[in-house]
């Protein structure tokens, strides 16, 4: 009989004896899900001989002697209570649970352990997040052999300057089913704004509590498949990167972003005689000739971290569709960027604690009237893109369509609001919006002020794109053209003002515009009356609204 003992901290009420039972009764499960090796893209010889395995051991699951897949969720849970049991600065938290009734959890590593450390102005805290997509599985297993290294290893010392929380396993049942989405088919990684599923809740609640300073997103990227089929070979590099990329944040976020950390990690990766460039993908079908950056969309987590004011990176490495060919040199990828990241945020701890604050504060400054974009889009360039010859092994140079994220190009802007107000209805729309860490406030008074109200001038239906194609699980999206009318209007009592006044007054914005891909209105979170006038209310000045309040 196994007997697992449980020092945790659960959030949102979850038993540790029930949790843990769960863990003890998954142990029985067979781990290999739905992956199939045999569905594997195998590379030729002298493919293969481009990507020797490093020369290091990682003693995680999925490195077991014999292993032939990967690691099942109950082994990891597994794992992480012993190395909890083990470490007195690491604690296991459950941020919550999927769809599936999997425990998701959170590992905090701080110096003593304990919460101290997190409200320490002068220590940045780390948010790394692995496998969002299940079919991504050496950025959760490198997670696991950091949280090793931080809790009891040659990197414990970083945890006198920086706090880390780490989530392994951001989608566990479409890892252990081995597929890319959520049960739902939502993709976690474009619901960090809408929160439709659990796992976007629970990555929401460890964004809320902790307010990450620095923000690392693990995944991993298609071999083969649609790039052979567009452009006559196989991706060569080791790993794509690219910080966030968003309209309406900071020149000086993405400065910071560069210098301070993107360049010390490339460095490392060259160091470690890997190869990179930035994140790039194209439309899935093979049929495009056009190569784009990551998306510039306000859901995914590494743009959504930079709304909170945070330093954001996605990486992937050279994985999808690959089973266990390379899983070493993969995993090893992920680590040497984490360390990177881990350690340039140590060495510049209070600079990165001091800038990101002032982030939100020059946010929450920005005066009503200030321009704010809603839509926009990637900059058209021309570049070289080297492949390998899926046989030879050889390079292949292809002159591509490229669109740069680096630059964007604003499709529709409007003036700032002082405020956005909600009918007291909204409550649901409300608790989202604090559910995201935005201020909400409930009227006390009732008053007549000048607004600005939404007038719907045209409506259609669109499939939600993003820059793989249809964006998995998300569904059709209202496309609409709006007027804004000015007028007087009366606010009831118990109406919701969401104040520009705040840090996060950017997140707010981009989810209360209606023309916004990711907002309410275009994904029917909010209803739209038959008069089409939108049941969001624009306070043009901010001393209309201390109206509001008695």
């Amino acid at each position: 009989m196994l007997v697992l003992s449980c020092r945790r901290t659960v959030l949102r009420g979850e038993s540790c004896i029930a949790a843990t039972l769960v863990s003890c009764l998954a142990l029985a499960a067979p781990a290999l899900g739905q992956y199939d090796p045999q569905k594997a893209y195998k590379e030729s010889d002298a493919v293969a001989a481009r990507y020797p395995d490093p020369a290091v051991e990682y003693k995680t699951p999925a490195f077991t002697f014999g292993k032939a897949d990967f690691t099942a969720h109950a082994e990891m849970m597994s794992f992480l209570t012993a190395l909890d049991q083990r470490s007195n600065t690491m604690r296991l938290r459950i941020a919550g649970q999927s769809q599936e009734g999997r425990d998701i959890p959170a590992l905090l590593l701080t110096a003593s352990g304990g919460d101290a450390e997190f409200k320490d102005a002068a220590r940045p805290t780390v948010l790394l997040i692995g496998q969002q997509h299940g079919d991504e599985p050496a950025g959760g297993e490198a997670m696991l052999a950091l949280a090793q290294r931080l809790a009891e290893g040659d990197l414990a010392y970083l945890l006198e300057k920086i706090n880390v929380v780490i989530v392994p396993r951001a989608n566990p049942d479409g890892a252990e089913a081995f597929k890319r989405t959520t049960k739902s088919g939502i993709d976690v990684n474009r619901d960090h704004t809408l929160q439709r599923t659990p796992e976007g809740q629970a990555l929401g609640v460890l964004f809320r509590e902790y307010e990450p300073n620095v923000v690392f997103d693990a995944h991993e990227f298609s071999v083969a498949g649609r790039w052979v089929t567009a452009f006559g070979g196989l991706q060569r590099i080791d790993a794509m990167i690219q910080y966030a990329t968003t309209a309406n944040i900071p020149s000086d976020l993405t400065g910071l972003q560069e210098d301070t950390f993107r360049q010390p990690l490339t460095k490392a990766l060259d160091a470690a005689g890997l190869m990179h460039d930035w994140y790039y993908t194209t439309d899935a079908s093979g049929k495009s000739k056009t190569i784009s950056m990551g998306g510039i969309g306000a859901d995914t987590g590494r743009n959504v971290a930079s709304l909170r004011n945070a330093v954001s990176f996605l990486m992937e490495t050279r994985g999808v569709g690959m089973g266990r060919q390379h899983l070493k040199r993969r995993v090893h990828t992920h680590v040497v960027a984490i360390e990177a990241v881990l350690r340039s945020a140590a060495d510049h701890a209070p600079e990165v604690v001091q800038r990101t604050d002032a982030f939100g504060k020059m946010i929450a400054s920005i005066p009503a009237g200030s321009p704010f974009t809603i839509l926009s889009a990637q900059t058209p360039e021309k570049r070289q893109i080297t492949f390998v010859e899926p046989n030879t092994g050889a390079d292949v140079v292809v002159d591509a369509d490229w669109r740069s994220a680096l630059t964007i190009a604003p499709e529709l802007t409007r003036p700032r609001p002082a405020a956005y107000i909600l009918p007291p209805s909204e409550a649901g729309i409300a608790q989202r919006l604090r559910d995201l860490g935005v201020e909400v406030i409930q009227t006390t008074a009732q008053a007549s002020i000048p607004v600005e109200t939404y007038k719907v001038v045209a409506l259609k239906e669109e499939a939600k794109a993003d820059v793989r194609g249809t964006d998995e699980g998300a569904g059709d999206i209202l496309k609409g053209q709006y007027a804004l009318e000015v007028t007087e209007a009366d606010i009831p009592l118990g109406s919701y003002v969401v104040p520009l006044g705040q840090p996060l007054a950017n997140l707010a914005g981009i989810v209360m515009e209606p023309e916004s891909t990711v907002g309410y209105i275009a994904n029917r979170l909010m209803a739209i009356p038959p008069s089409g006038v939108l049941p969001i209310l624009r306070v043009r000045n901010s001393g209309d609204i201390a109206k509001l309040k008695t």
